[in-house]
């Protein structure tokens, strides 16, 4: 049984945009330009992967940490799992530089887009539509939800063997947070799941196919 209303939640996002929209703001900026990188191959995979470990740790620590625990009594658990999320990201894509993105026209790139797409504009798009309007937009760098739809997609486009490891989070947490938007109503975070599910089978059958980076 989940503790809190839609209304709350929503409420809550309103205020943690209102009271660090410098650091929503520039959240979503990073989060276009990894996209960009990420897509063209430019600058190599440490800076993605630099830039998606801070996101992870950001929003672990304050968006979870900070704001949710105050609803949710067991936010602080996703919280410390966002913040091992960002560990793993910089350990993997920064100190061992085992991740490169780039965009490739093929199944896995094209689910990669959809759900980078669904990061960047379902939230924005349903929020404007919500009795907030645009001040409970959650911003696919800063809120759970959309940046986990923006890892999942990352990490599609990834080259090379993918650690498995680094989906275990976003997928635990999609699972997790799928539930509550079903008893919450939250129709824009139904399909995270789905999401995991197709991002995990897509990485499991490219690694058998391919060689790199342990």
């Amino acid at each position: 049984m989940i503790s809190f209303t839609a209304d709350a939640f929503f409420r809550l996002v309103a205020r943690y945009n209102a009271d660090l929209w410098p650091a929503v703001a520039a959240g979503t900026v990073l989060a276009l330009a990894v996209i960009v990188m990420a897509a063209t191959g430019r600058g190599g995979g440490r800076p993605v992967a630099a830039i998606l470990a801070l996101l992870w740790l950001w929003t672990g620590g304050v968006f979870l940490g900070r704001y949710l625990s105050g609803l949710f009594f067991a936010a602080p658990l996703p919280a410390a799992l966002f913040v091992l999320q960002a560990g793993l990201i910089a350990w993997v894509g920064v100190f061992r530089a085992g991740l490169a993105f780039r965009f490739r026209p093929s199944a896995r790139g094209w689910a990669g887009a959809v759900l980078i797409a669904a990061a960047v504009l379902v939230h924005p798009l349903t929020a404007a539509a919500s009795d907030f309007g645009w001040a409970d937009i959650r911003g696919p760098a800063t809120a759970p939800a959309p940046l986990t739809l923006l890892t999942l997609g990352l990490l599609l486009w990834a080259e090379g063997r993918v650690p498995v490891i680094l989906l275990v989070v976003p997928a635990l947490w999609s699972l997790a947070w799928g539930a509550i938007a079903w008893e919450l109503r939250i129709a824009e975070d139904l399909a995270l799941p789905a999401a995991a599910v197709v991002a995990y089978v897509l990485t499991f059958l490219a690694n058998r196919n391919r060689t790199g980076p342990p």
